[in-house]
């Protein structure tokens, strides 16, 4: 699902050269509980933000005390002489607990900052702590309540510490500041949290694009920066398709990226922003088809405003010289995407093996759902080329006029990248959930997104629900970017609307930057769904809510 990314004007906190120079994050500490700290000097946004309310007011209103901001000394309580390096370490958190509790989903450049330009910066440590504090996975029930306490207490620490590392003007103390921001992300995003992850994603983003040739001269700045593309990509695709920040970076800066992704020795790296670049321009020329020839003669206007924007700005199609643009940049992905395909070696690619015992198997299965698993030497590779397949999917010219009507499909005709999807989804019966995938995309979302959503075959939902299980167990929870109760009525909705000769092609769901995911986990929530999506014998686009 998509959801919004702009905030409304009672989410803004904060003044210029103040905490996020008013942008959504201070909402987040609100949220969590957590004291302003401030920050002493402004980020740089790739918008110009609009000034609010004075800090100092809006702790008043909150009846919090104003949080000091003084150089070297914690505004936590009790702390009113002693700093935060000396907190740190009266309370255990030394170089052997970090040895001990380094958080499993961070790249290898994030250990050797500690040990290097980070060492003493008691911002990134006191991420990195806050980040070893979130739990493996969230499932419906509330998150432990001493784990959240005590990220909190870091989270803080690290917000009102980073002003020490900006601005700076080397590269290697750049790539700490891009290093700190990219932990904080993935401490939101693990919580579900969303504004105040996408507003760090943003910080970095903007630090990036300004500085890229600096941070590139840079052995560790390279690294980071190859690093944080897997970390904006959960924030982009959360994003409406126009939307800038569905990209993973602004045009220009993702041209001067490639060289410096292709040159990554993880390959997951370049991927992740293929994969972005890939669902944004299927999202973008697949909804303004659909739109453009929908059927739908409902009264919108009282429809939830994200929905109405959707109809709105799709409605009028593209012009013939905006889609071949979109589909010439498409064509530019997919040589891209091979490229990257010869770059891996080949212990990262499938094994396939077959028996007579697996072929009588499948012959009892309707055609559709004769899926024999590809097997890796690792979850990580695996994890990889699922990624890879999902990216080719989206930038198939085939399945794209399929599921747009703009041609009809072949008797049994089969989306041979989504049946690769499942194919490795099959095998990971054999390669177990390890836990070492530091990419935000996980195979959930792949699986529902890419496959769900695309899938013209009733019998090919069938087997996805037959392996919920399955895809639980070698799925990172924090990977999916959705409430996992939302998926198994999502694959029933889709079931049933091919059985009716109906296939959905997008669902927008209500949780715009005012829902976040911690909150839409509860079970008692509400809520509803705007299905774009094609009548497959008139080959004409609907648009229904659904609440």
């Amino acid at each position: 699902m998509s959801r919004s990314n702009t905030p409304r004007n009672d989410q803004r906190a904060g003044t210029p050269k103040s905490c996020d120079e008013g942008k959504p994050h201070c909402q987040t500490c609100i949220r969590l509980n957590i004291p302003c700290a401030g920050y002493q000097t402004g980020f740089k946004f790739q918008e110009d933000p609009q000034p609010v309310r004075l800090k100092a007011r809006r702790q008043a209103k909150r009846g919090m005390p104003t949080s000091s901001r003084q150089s070297g000394t914690s505004a936590s309580p009790g702390s009113s002489s002693a700093t935060p390096e000396d907190e740190l370490k009266a309370e255990g958190y030394d170089e052997k607990w970090l040895r001990s509790h380094f958080p499993r989903p961070l790249p290898r450049i994030f250990r050797e900052i500690l040990q290097g330009v980070g060492h003493d910066s008691v911002a990134y440590r006191a991420a990195v702590y806050a980040l070893a504090h979130v739990p493996v996975e969230f499932s419906s029930d509330a998150p432990n309540e001493t784990q959240v306490t005590a990220l909190k207490k870091f989270y803080h620490l690290s917000l009102q510490d980073v002003a020490k590392c900006l601005p700076v003007e080397d590269a290697d103390h750049m790539a700490l500041s891009l290093a700190i921001l990219s932990v904080l992300s993935i401490v939101e995003m693990k919580l579900g949290t969303y504004l105040g992850g996408l507003t760090h994603a943003k910080q970095a983003g903007a630090l990036i694009a300004d500085k890229l040739g600096i941070l590139s001269s840079s052995a560790v700045g390279k690294q980071v920066v190859a690093a944080w593309f897997p970390i904006k990509a959960g924030y982009s695709v959360q994003c409406v398709p126009w939307d800038k920040l569905a990209r993973v970076l602004p045009s220009e800066a993702l041209g001067q990226s490639w060289d410096l992704l292709q040159s990554s020795d993880d390959k997951s790296h370049e991927l992740a922003a293929l994969l972005v670049e890939s669902r944004r321009l299927y999202a973008l020329v697949s909804l303004h088809r659909l739109l453009k020839t929908s059927s739908s003669t409902d009264d919108i206007s009282s429809w939830p405003d994200l929905y109405q924007t959707v109809v709105n700005k799709c409605s009028s199609g593209l012009s013939k010289s905006e889609e071949v643009s979109y589909r010439s940049e498409v064509a530019g992905l997919r040589d891209r995407l091979d490229a990257w395909h010869d770059s891996i070696p080949l212990e990262d690619r499938p094994i396939y093996g077959t028996t007579s015992r697996l072929k009588k198997k499948l012959y009892s299965q309707p055609p559709g759902a004769r899926i024999e698993p590809l097997t890796f030497q690792s979850y990580r590779a695996a994890m990889n080329y699922d990624r890879y397949a999902a990216a080719q999917a989206l930038s198939s010219d085939e399945a794209l006029d399929i599921v747009t009507g703009a041609t009809s499909p072949l008797t049994a005709y089969r989306d041979e990248w989504n049946h690769l999807i499942l194919q490795i989804l099959a095998g990971l019966e054999e390669v177990p959930c390890t836990g070492d995938d530091d990419n935000y995309l996980g195979l959930t979302w792949i699986v529902g997104q890419v496959v769900g959503l695309r899938c013209l075959d009733p019998s090919v939902i069938s087997w996805i629900e037959s392996r919920l299980e399955l895809l639980a167990s070698a799925s990172q929870d924090w990977g999916s970017l959705m409430p996992r109760d939302l998926f198994r009525p999502l694959l029933a909705l889709q079931r049933g609307l091919l059985e009716r000769g109906r296939v959905a092609v997008h669902i927008f769901g209500d949780m715009g930057p005012s829902i976040e995911l911690s909150e839409a986990r509860s079970p008692a929530a509400k809520r509803s769904l705007l299905v774009v999506g094609l009548d497959i014998e008139s080959a004409r686009a609907f648009a229904r809510w659904l609440s």
